[in-house]
């Protein structure tokens, strides 16, 4: 088994702009007869090494394999796993591009065991020869191909008869087993599909969009797919449900409630089962938002005069003002990598985007403008800070860089734009707009371009929260 790495990649922006906005691996077996086994991991360097890309690819003999990878990321890291009797004789190389798919770099592989190694001593005398070896079977294993991947994840399993996908239900030596569930039917079915056959397995993770909808005549929690299919109200109350909030894991959703006579935060599972009360307090709770370790949530309350941010464990302990401030501080949003929360406070006369360190400390104002600037939202790697501002006469999103600087309008619309929230991978942005005389969640790139309407609802629908990557 041969382990390469490309070694941690700087990508940091020249001219606002990142230098490699994908990357392209290129694999070649050069065995005219036996077949070798590569599994691709890529992650993300933010402060933690977060794995985002994982694929097992078998290569049958001279078999030549291409895949490209997102990698608009200030800072990323490939690692290659080759194993099988082919595996000294599979070569591997690593190209970055820009946006517009042209090379920029090559990125060069070294031994993971050369990473942060000295330098090498002399070559000792060849020993003696041993015996021969086993005979290696060039018949891959499941546990080769799936390596990283657990139970309960979503597979496309290229094979020999074309693709499968579905849940990974259980691994064998031999065969692995997926359960797949007929288009709009409900029946499940298994398939059984055996290791020699497959070329490659690629997991999946999904995304979703909660929201706030009206249509039910009162404010519920609803969630859809990302191109806006599959609605379904999730709260189900007679009482007033709005700002959600996901989990960290997209396990849970943390909302706010007037269910028990008062405004309080609740937290509920993602298929809105368990429904629970965690702040349990006279005064009025509202706007959670999670901690990227998934331990703590931040929120808006009342209970000391006036708004402030407060933060609490996931559980509802340990409530503790963050903010202390006479002026009304509101809708915290904890940064990717847990260190800052930016809110919007009122202390200057208007409304400002604020970020503070995640103990209170060292509280900062960002927009500095003398208009109207709320919901800020981080994107995924923490650069950018998404917002609502009305400094050119109505509501419209604007982006700046997480300092505050090069704030930029990516709508233009005389209706309102609002409420933006960013895609996992940062490459979209989800808004409230009430261009077609209601509210709606649309959808747009993160520049500006292609806006969708995902919701297409008589009713008004707001509020929406994207999740990070989940199982599905």
């Amino acid at each position: 088994m041969t382990i390469l790495s490309t070694g941690p990649i700087e990508n940091r922006p020249v001219g606002g702009v990142r230098p490699t906005q994908q990357v392209t691996v290129k694999i070649v077996n050069r065995d005219s007869v036996n077949s070798s086994t590569v599994v691709i991991r890529g992650f993300h360097l933010n402060g933690t090494r977060t794995l985002y890309v994982l694929e097992a690819i078998l290569l049958a003999p001279n078999e030549v394999a291409t895949r490209n990878h997102f990698a608009n990321f200030d800072a990323f890291e490939f690692v290659f796993t080759t194993s099988g009797p082919a595996a000294e004789s599979t070569e591997i190389s690593v190209w970055g591009k820009n946006a517009s798919g042209q090379l920029v770099t090559a990125h060069r592989l070294v031994s993971d065991e050369l990473l942060g190694s000295g330098v090498a001593g002399p070559q000792g005398p060849q020993g003696e020869q041993g015996p021969p070896g086993p005979v290696v079977s060039d018949t891959c294993t499941c546990d080769t191909l799936l390596v990283g991947m657990e139970i309960g994840d979503l597979l496309e399993v290229e094979t020999d008869c074309g693709t499968k996908s579905g849940t990974l239900e259980s691994i064998t030596s031999g065969v692995i087993q997926l359960k797949t569930t007929t288009e709009n039917s409900g029946i499940e079915n298994t398939i059984n599909i055996c290791c020699k056959t497959i070329c490659s397995i690629r997991r999946i993770l999904v995304s979703k969009i909660a929201f706030t909808s009206l249509r039910d005549g009162n404010g519920e929690i609803y969630v859809m797919d990302v191109d806006g299919t599959n609605q379904m109200n999730l709260t189900n109350n007679a009482a007033e449900d709005f700002s959600s909030a996901w989990s960290p894991d997209g396990q849970k959703i943390a909302f706010t409630s007037n269910r028990d006579g008062n405004l309080e935060i609740y937290v509920m599972n993602a298929n809105g089962t368990n429904q629970m009360n965690l702040t349990n307090n006279a005064a009025s709770d509202s706007n959670p938002f999670w901690s990227p370790d998934g331990q703590k949530i931040a929120f808006t309350s009342n209970r000391d005069g006036n708004l402030e941010i407060y933060v609490m464990n996931a559980d509802g302990t340990n409530q503790m003002n963050l903010s202390n401030n006479a002026a009304s501080d509101v809708q915290p949003a904890w940064s990717p990598d847990g260190q800052k929360i930016a809110f919007i406070s009122f202390r200057d006369g208007n409304a400002q985007i604020y970020v503070m360190n995640a103990d209170g400390t060292n509280q900062i104002n960002l927009s500095n403008n003398t208009a109207f600037d709320t919901d800020p939202a981080w994107s995924p790697d923490g650069q950018k800070i998404a917002f609502t501002s009305d400094r050119d006469g109505n509501l419209e999103i604007y982006v700046m860089n997480a300092n505050g600087t090069n704030q930029t309008r990516i709508t233009n619309n005389p209706a309102i734009d609002q409420q933006p929230t960013w895609s996992p991978d940062g490459q979209k942005i989800a808004f409230t707009s009430d261009r077609t005389g209601n509210d709606e969640i649309y959808v747009m790139n993160a520049n500006g371009t292609n806006q969708m309407n995902l919701t297409n609802n008589a009713a008004d629908d707001s509020q929406p929260a994207w999740s990070l990557f989940i199982h599905p």
